[in-house]
């Protein structure tokens, strides 16, 4: 179960970007696999609903939570864009009133998505 309300992360992306900061390497991810150069082009994206398909993954604790009094929150989903598969993580900080993007890039299952399509298309054959 999702730590955090998508539609709210959503809407800090289409209307108040200021509260929504990529990780540097997610924004450079962004720009390598998905052609979205800058942070606008990313939040626009992902505010306008960009993410097809979108798949909760799971939620677990950051791993790189330097603050022990409390548990930081990773949500991350697997999504569709233009025939390819890809990854978001997500958190947000109760502190700074900010959500962050830790990574956005393609999916680890890229490889599976051409099956994943066959499959969600009702193809039960065997490809020889």
């Amino acid at each position: 179960m999702p730590k955090y309300d998508i539609l709210e992360f959503f809407e800090s992306c289409r209307t108040n970007q200021n509260a929504v900061i990529p990780f540097k390497q997610a924004l450079d991810d962004a720009d390598h696999y998905f052609g979205l150069k800058t942070k606008t082009a990313l939040l626009d994206f992902i505010g306008n609903d960009g993410l097809e398909e979108l798949e909760f993954i799971n939620s677990k604790p950051w791993e790189n939570n330097k603050d022990t009094t409390r548990v930081i929150w990773v949500d991350a989903y697997e999504f569709k864009s233009m025939c390819k598969l890809g990854y978001i993580a997500f958190m947000h900080n109760e502190l700074t009133i900010k959500w962050l993007i830790k990574s956005f890039h393609l999916s680890e299952n890229t490889s599976n998505a051409f099956a994943i399509a066959l499959q969600k298309a009702g193809f039960r054959g065997g490809i020889r």
